[in-house]
């Protein structure tokens, strides 16, 4: 008889604690104190966002090439190989290398040739190596980006606070985000998609800024010039965007970039704060005290966000200022601190799933469940007494 009473009393308590850890999701409650939480529904259950990105993986080989000009001209100098010019060829899709004599191209080739091993090499003309990847490098940039986008847009996703989101890379160029519960679509699509490029660069001295891209580039002839660009400005509170002229290559990117907050401007509009990590403090500490008077531009995708004159050396930290509300500021942040996408991202669908459905599988499941555990207590007390 003692047995049998220890017996019930470990059932009563395993049920009670059983109990316990369910009440959050049976009464859809879950105060801070409680010891368990709600378990969390999927997307078929609860609804939420569905969304497939395709990622243009093809910008990253690009970009993988261009990277490399610069590898090849600083080995070249490091080695005291003599070359004329290193560039890369869009057409192409090739990385160019011109040398001044025979001697410096059977030098550049050997060296190419033994060190190289990710690239094809074949001539490109006289005194002229094309350089271009083979497949299995090929392979290799575009896998890594896409895991690379992946991982950054999961990052973004927890800042987002989404319970159990569902982030998997689909074929060779598709990420698919899979977000339950999401009460606002359209901001999540924003923050996930968002490539979140920061760049800072020099805007130039003659041209400054002007309403018109025809007005910016008059005294050019209406071309841009060689090393410049025109990028537009968001426009600010209460006025109009602009045209600014900037240097093509950026002083800085936002890679050195160890965290980003909201905060407040000098007329108390919403801002992002950020810092710099030691090596980014110190290259903008240098571009600022050599360019005092001048304006940098702060741009982000491509678009000014501002262009402040440089009043002074500015080291580790920085703001970026715009026409933002509270919440833009929080999600440029959270983009900033999880990182920019390593290549664009393309919305190929987007859709949004009702709860309908999983309301009524809630409903059943909990009937059944009810039923069952009804029916197994009478079975048990009826068949064992």
């Amino acid at each position: 008889m003692l047995l049998k009473d220890k017996r019930v009393w470990i059932i009563a308590i395993i049920f009670a604690v059983c109990i316990v850890y369910l009440m959050p999701t049976i009464l859809n409650w879950e105060p801070r104190w409680w010891p368990a939480q709600k378990i969390n529904l999927g997307l078929d259950l609860q609804g939420g966002m569905h969304v497939v990105l395709t990622a243009d993986v093809d910008k990253a080989i690009q970009d993988e090439m261009i990277r490399h000009v610069d590898t090849i001209k600083n080995v070249f100098k490091d080695r005291s190989l003599s070359y004329k010019d290193v560039r890369y060829d869009q057409t192409k899709k090739a990385l160019i290398v011109e040398f001044n004599d025979a001697d410096s191209l059977n030098k550049g080739e050997t060296y190419l040739r033994d060190n190289w091993k990710d690239f094809d090499i074949s001539g490109g003309g006289e005194l002229t190596l094309a350089l271009t990847m083979n497949k299995e490098f090929v392979t290799y940039v575009r896998q890594n980006a896409l895991k690379q986008a992946r991982e950054t847009i999961s990052n973004r996703v927890d800042e987002f606070n989404v319970r159990e989101p569902e982030i998997y890379v689909q074929g060779t160029d598709q990420i698919v985000v899979r977000l339950p519960g999401i009460v606002d679509p359209s901001r999540a699509l924003k923050l996930i998609g968002r490539t979140a490029v920061l760049e800072f660069k020099m805007v130039n001295d003659k041209a400054g800024r002007a309403p018109t891209r025809e007005q910016l580039l008059q005294p050019y002839g209406g071309v841009e010039p060689a090393g410049y660009k025109v990028y537009e400005s968001r426009g600010k509170t209460g006025g109009e965007s602009g045209f600014y002229l900037l240097r093509e290559t950026a002083e800085l990117s936002g890679a050195y970039l160890v965290d980003a907050r909201t905060g407040y401007d000098q007329y108390q509009q919403p801002a992002v704060d950020f810092s710099f990590n030691n090596e980014g403090a110190q290259k903008f500490a240098t571009i600022t005290g050599a360019n005092i008077g001048k304006q940098l531009a702060i741009v982000l995708d491509n678009v000014v966000y501002s262009a402040p004159v440089i009043q002074s050396r500015i080291a580790a930290n920085g703001q970026i200022t715009g026409s933002f509300t509270r919440e833009e500021a929080l999600d440029l942040a959270i983009v900033l601190r999880a990182g920019a996408l390593p290549v664009p991202v393309r919305l190929d669908e987007n859709r949004t799933v009702g709860a309908t459905l999983g309301s009524d599988s809630i409903r059943s499941g909990l009937l059944s469940f009810v039923v069952g555990l009804v029916a197994v207590v009478l079975f048990m007390g009826i068949y064992y007494r």
